[in-house]
C-alpha cells in the first residue's frame, strides 16, 4: 500500500487537520480528512464501478447504510436501531472468544490490527507526528518537508472519508 498524508500540527505536534490518500492493491485509491478545527458532514462513500454505499453522519457509530446504484437510485437500506456506541458487540466477540479458549478473532485477525496500525504508523510519519518515547527516523537526503505549523489554518474541502478506483468517474449524485 502507498501511503500520502498531508497535515497541520499545533505548536505541541498534535495533529489537528489530516489528509490522506491511500493507494491500495488493484491501484484502488481512498481518501479521508480529519479536523479538531471545521467540521464537515462525518459522513463515508464508498464508490464502485455499478454504485455507491453511503454511511450517514456519524459513520463510526450505528448509522443508517445506503446502497445505490449508478444512477443514484436506492437499491437497499440498512437502518437499524443500536443501543448505544455499537462497542457491545467488540466486547461480546471478546468475550465468547476468551470463554473458547481463543485468542484471536476471525472477524479481525492480529495481522489485519497490525496492517492498520502499520497504516496509521505511515501517516503519522508523513505528517511529522510523533509520540512519547519514538525515536525519529533518520530522514533520506533531501526528504522534503512534509509537515505545516501553522494551527487555525485547517481546510476542509473535500468529504470526510470517500474512497474509490482508479480512472473511474464517480457515479452522478
Amino acid at each position: 500500500m502507498e501511503v500520502t498524508g498531508r497535515g497541520t500540527l499545533s505548536d505541541t505536534g498534535v495533529d489537528v487537520c489530516v489528509a490522506t490518500a491511500l493507494r491500495h492493491r488493484n491501484d484502488a485509491l481512498s481518501t479521508s480528512y480529519s479536523s479538531m478545527e471545521t467540521r464537515g458532514p462525518n459522513t463515508a462513500v464508498v464508490l464502485g464501478t455499478e454504485g455507491r454505499i453511503e454511511i450517514d453522519s456519524v459513520w463510526y457509530f450505528p448509522a443508517v447504510v445506503t446502497v445505490k446504484n449508478v444512477t443514484g437510485q436506492e437499491l437497499e437500506r440498512f437502518d437499524q436501531p443500536v443501543s448505544g456506541r455499537g462497542m457491545q458487540y467488540q466486547a461480546a466477540e471478546a468475550e465468547q472468544l476468551i470463554a473458547e479458549g481463543e485468542v484471536e478473532s476471525p472477524l479481525m485477525t492480529h495481522e489485519q490490527s497490525v496492517a492498520v496500525m502499520a497504516t496509521m504508523d505511515a501517516v503519522r510519519e508523513e505528517i511529522g507526528v510523533r509520540c512519547p518515547g519514538e525515536q525519529r527516523r533518520q530522514k533520506p537526503a533531501g526528504w522534503p518537508g512534509r509537515r505545516a505549523r501553522r494551527p487555525g489554518r485547517c481546510w476542509a474541502g473535500m468529504s470526510d472519508v470517500a474512497a474509490t478506483g482508479v480512472g473511474r468517474s464517480p457515479p452522478a449524485r
